[in-house]
């Protein structure tokens, strides 16, 4: 007896995408698709393609609302990130990796930032104690 297959996916705000496959084509009655292995290809290339679309219409509706000028560009690219894992198109662990890379990145630049004005700092004093002792030597006072 051929199968059909019917998946209903909620996409948001009250919306809904139906994936209906049929082995057989309804309107000559052949049988389209040899076997369900084949059919669950074509739900999940189907499903592929309405995970992206409610990806693209979640987006379009943020952007109508302006929702990234209330978040830092990070923050948005975060936001952007998290719709994508949502709808398949990135898996959860290559974009924790890639936040993870960027918190460790900022650390380290910071670091350098640190050392870099610590540097400078050290610098600084030498050469006001250089100018100093010029003047104490040149004008004979303590300074």
């Amino acid at each position: 007896m051929p199968v059909r297959i019917a998946i209903t996916k909620v996409v948001g705000s009250n919306e809904q995408m139906v994936f209906d496959v049929c082995q057989w084509n309804p309107v000559t009655g052949d049988i389209a698709h040899a076997d369900i292995s084949e059919m669950s290809e074509l739900l999940d290339e189907a499903i592929k393609f309405a995970d992206v679309r409610a990806f693209e219409l979640n987006t379009r509706m943020l952007e109508g609302y302006e929702a990234q000028k209330y978040c830092t560009p990070s923050e948005w690219t975060k936001i952007l990130d998290i719709l994508e894992v949502i709808s398949g198109r990135q898996q959860l662990d290559t974009v924790i990796r890639r936040w993870q890379s960027a918190v460790e990145e900022t650390a380290e630049l910071e670091q350098m930032r640190k050392e870099a004005y610590e540097a400078k700092t050290l610098k600084d004093q030498e050469v006001n104690q250089h100018y100093i002792d010029y003047a104490n030597d040149t004008f004979g006072k303590e300074y």
